[in-house]
């Protein structure tokens, strides 16, 4: 990206020709005020609404782009935000909740995702750094706040995949250019971050330290007093919760993400705002630690319920970095957070689940994500075992069920889309019991089967019980019997589930599914007889090894030669009979009519065991299918 050190180079874009703009810094509102909350904060009230509109229609152009210099837009938005949010006048600005939503997502996601950040030189890396440190500020004074703009920013600066990061890893060259900038570090401006992340105003080069401000930070408050980071005036414990460099060197800007939002106090939000939730079930707990009994007096208002999504955005982000989080943090924080959601999910009331199966935006994929989520914690706990996954897996599963019961058919279409999703990455011993539990596909195969798209989906599970040998002879018989003296439509749905499975069968469950059919034979009417027919000739279309063929042509004689029935059953199954054998795009299909040929001749002999019922159709048959070979011989 060609930038220069002027005041275009404020923006971040995804083409070099969109750098430039008319004096762009014209349109930031007083940096006197804006440049530093830690050192002029402007009034918690004021939000710079002319720099959130510059700023949303950057974003918006057709080449975006997104101001990171300092004192541009991004960073006065961000200043001004963080100024409101510990006032707790942001969630009163329309203007603030708007840029939340809008402007904030769009920007970070722009500069950590697109591919244009593989373009952008170190310089502007830095300046995207420094605004992100304001995001993580953000992040932490709100992360209790149940928002889920912040939680996705969180899971947006906490992706150690992004482009962004893994641009950050290239070499320690650009990692140092990053943390430190090339021509100046600004994050030096920013004394409430540089008290926290003492290390970033040290460096190994003269040029790229932390310079005095002029009017910005007083002499006798100089972060670096007596160059002992780890004083800090004396007041800040400097705390790792991160994995340290030494241990983990992958991300290094991401470890300062990290151990910032924690040094803000973010864990400790986040901690609380579960505490809040389990206290909703077993009351007020003594708090030992000050700062967790402060965080729990605030916002009691939010312990009624907490979404499924929502607790999913709270842990999403953690469970991106959780290969960075120290084991202390995961002790300390993500334990009791991951039992504390466990115990939430496992009490959720019927009310609470109708409630979210209300929300017309829910994702088809929340549950199976929150599994991940949670087992990916829990992986990180050093005393965790297997049977805490198996718990976290049979919760999802049983959540699934609930929601199941509860929805409305759209929402039963997502169930059954989380359940495919989820079936596949679950023990195959632990889902066959849960389906013997809950009878599965008797909840399953009750109702909607009128709907084409529903029985596809369930026909999915059905295929996935085959193939891990879950399928029972019990479960065949609730298929089967899922349509009989039902509606045409549902009848013709099964038939063909049917069809599409019966490949899948194993052999004594083809048995076992054409035993249905006969005793279905026996009961049914004229109609029923007719579509038992179809439904075995398109069996006998779909066999690929002369298997299932050679049943049905056995089931199709003994059907039409039985003087129960009437001529015009025994005409339909002759018909049908002679229809499998003139497929001739299966190879095994000559060697079956040679074997028919031969039987219905012995049928034609005069012998006193051949039954006389057999005559006329053993002979129909036989010239019917001899007149096939005619057929070809004339194509």
């Amino acid at each position: 990206m060609n930038v220069n050190n002027s005041k275009q180079d404020q923006l971040c874009s995804d083409t070099p020709s969109e750098s430039s703009l008319n004096n762009p810094i014209s349109d930031v509102i007083n940096t006197e005020n804006t440049c530093s909350t830690y050192l002029k904060s402007p009034s918690p009230t004021l939000f710079p609404v002319h720099a959130f509109n510059t700023l949303n229609s950057l974003l918006s152009r057709p080449h975006w782009q997104v101001p990171v210099l300092p004192d541009s837009q991004l960073e006065t938005v961000l200043l001004a935000s963080i100024n409101m949010a510990k006032h707790g006048e942001d969630i009163h600005s329309q203007d603030c909740l708007r840029f939340y939503s809008d402007g904030l997502i769009s920007s970070f996601q722009k500069i950590f995702h697109n591919d244009a950040v593989t373009r952008w030189d170190s310089h502007i890396l830095h300046f995207i750094y420094a605004n992100s440190l304001l995001g993580i500020e953000l992040c932490s004074i709100k992360a209790k706040s149940d928002c889920p703009a912040i939680l996705e920013l969180e899971s947006i600066l906490f992706d150690p995949n992004s482009q962004f990061h893994t641009r950050s890893m290239i070499s320690t060259s650009v990692t140092h250019e990053i943390r430190y900038g090339v021509h100046r570090n600004v994050v030096c401006r920013f004394e409430d971050i540089i008290k926290l992340l003492p290390h970033i105003s040290i460096s190994n080069e003269n040029d790229s330290t932390c310079q005095q401000q002029p009017g910005q930070i007083e002499e006798d408050t100089n972060p670096m007093e007596n160059n002992d980071p780890l004083t800090l005036y004396n007041t800040v414990q400097i705390k790792e919760y991160s994995i340290s460099y030494a241990n983990y060197k992958d991300a290094p800007i991401l470890v300062d993400f990290i151990n910032l939002f924690g040094r803000f106090s973010g864990f400790d939000r986040l901690k609380a705002r579960f505490l809040e939730l389990d206290n909703k079930y077993h009351g007020d707990q003594q708090q030992t630690d000050m700062l967790q009994q402060q965080l729990q007096q605030q916002s009691n208002d939010q312990t009624e319920f907490l979404s499924l999504s929502l607790i999913y955005a709270y842990l999403h982000p953690f469970a991106l970095c959780s290969n960075y989080l120290s084991d202390s943090v995961v002790e300390e924080y993500f334990k009791p957070i991951v039992t504390i959601i466990v115990n939430y999910l496992s009490h959720l009331t019927d009310d609470q689940i109708k409630r979210e199966t209300k929300k017309e935006l829910r994702k088809d994929d929340f549950i199976t994500s929150l599994k991940l989520s949670l087992c990916t914690l829990i992986k990180r706990i050093p005393s965790s075992t297997e049977d805490d996954i198996e718990t976290i897996e049979l919760l999802s599963l049983n959540l699934i069920y609930r929601f199941f019961q509860l929805s409305s058919f759209n929402g039963k279409m997502n169930t059954l889309n989380e359940l495919i999703r989820l079936l596949p990455n679950t023990n195959s011993l632990r889902v066959g019991q849960w389906i013997t539990d809950i009878k599965l596909l008797k909840l399953l195969l009750r109702e909607n089967l009128h709907q084409l798209q529903y029985v596809e989906k369930v026909e999915e599970i059905i295929r996935f019980m085959i193939r891990k040998l879950l399928l029972t002879s019990d479960d065949l018989d609730i298929i089967w019997e899922s349509q009989i003296g039902k509606h045409e439509t549902i009848i013709k749905n099964i038939f063909n589930m049917l069809t599409r499975l019966a490949l899948e069968f194993s052999m004594n469950q083809l048995n076992y599914l054409f035993n249905c059919f006969k005793q279905s034979w026996k009961k049914a009417t004229k109609r029923q007889r007719e579509r038992l027919i179809d439904l075995i000739t398109m069996l006998a279309e779909q066999d690929t090894d002369g298997m299932m063929m050679q049943k049905t042509l056995d089931l199709l004689w003994d059907w039409a030669i039985s003087l129960k029935f009437s001529t015009d059953l025994m005409n339909a199954s002759l018909k049908s009979h002679a229809k499998i054998l003139s497929c001739n795009n299966k190879p095994f299909v000559c060697q079956l009519r040679s074997v028919w040929l031969g039987k219905l001749a012995s049928f034609l002999k005069i012998e006193p065991n051949n039954d006389e019922g057999c005559l006329l159709p053993a002979a129909k048959q036989f010239i019917e299918i001899a007149n096939l070979y005619n057929t070809e011989t004339h194509q």
